[in-house]
């Protein structure tokens, strides 16, 4: 999962930028130089690195423990913590996307606006959530408090990570809890279900946080996704 989300940020937006093309439809107030674009890419590549060594570590430390004897540590996270850290996340995550709501009205160009950081708070109810599945597992009242979370970060943030990421932390969450050890074959469609929400998300928040009905804001998130393949299909034409 972590090399696919890699080679989709990382990989393809460099070969994107390779080909003359333009990965990113965010505009800033300054110019991102080349030097910023590589020193990013590496410390992507050492986040990879980091990753695969420990899947790689981790189990052979496992397997040491085993053979001597000594029977691993298991520490369950506090339920009660886990409760107060996902309430302030939750609290923060409500008053972000109150802010983010009123950035036509007294906000732009501050630090709620041009800050990510900041504006990043508006997402902070979709990790209380996996904070909570986490902790007390997937009952009927923390999936219809996640629901919840996730459709107002979704209208409220044009930045699709604060959806699709927690989708895909639940749904291995899930299957890690699972008592059997095959493969099921849900995962299929699930992640299926989470590109096609992913692809459109962007272009259909940011319409509806411009003011665009429901039904206007879907058709312009359809346009901008297939033109967006349209023109990465002529740009690998043109460069093949």
């Amino acid at each position: 999962m972590f090399l696919g989300l890699h080679f989709y940020i990382v990989t393809m937006r460099l070969a994107t930028l390779l080909m003359g093309g333009h990965p990113m439809k965010a505009t800033f107030a300054w110019p991102v130089a080349i030097p910023e674009v590589v020193r990013a890419a590496r410390a992507c590549d050492c986040g990879l690195l980091a990753i695969a060594v420990a899947w790689i570590v981790v189990p052979r430390l496992k397997g040491r423990m085993k053979r001597s004897g000594e029977p691993p540590s298991r520490e369950r996270i506090s339920g009660r913590r886990a409760l107060v850290f996902a309430l302030i996340s939750l609290a923060v995550g409500v008053v972000g996307m109150a802010v983010a709501g009123r950035i036509e009205h007294g906000v732009r160009n501050t630090s709620w606006d041009t800050s990510g950081y900041m504006s990043a708070t508006a997402t902070w109810a979709s990790w209380s959530a996996c904070l909570l599945h986490y902790a007390f597992g997937f009952r009927k009242q923390l999936l219809v408090l996640t629901g919840c979370s996730l459709l107002a970060v979704g209208f409220t943030n044009p930045s699709r990570f604060g959806v699709v990421i927690p989708l895909v932390f639940l749904l291995l969450l899930a299957f890690a809890r699972r008592r059997s050890k095959s493969i099921p074959l849900t995962i299929v469609p699930a992640l299926i279900a989470i590109v096609l929400l992913w692809l459109p998300m962007k272009p259909l928040a940011q319409s509806l946080h411009d003011g665009m009905g429901i039904q206007e804001a879907a058709s312009f998130a359809l346009s901008v996704t297939t033109d967006n393949f349209a023109s990465k299909k002529e740009a690998l034409m043109i460069n093949s």
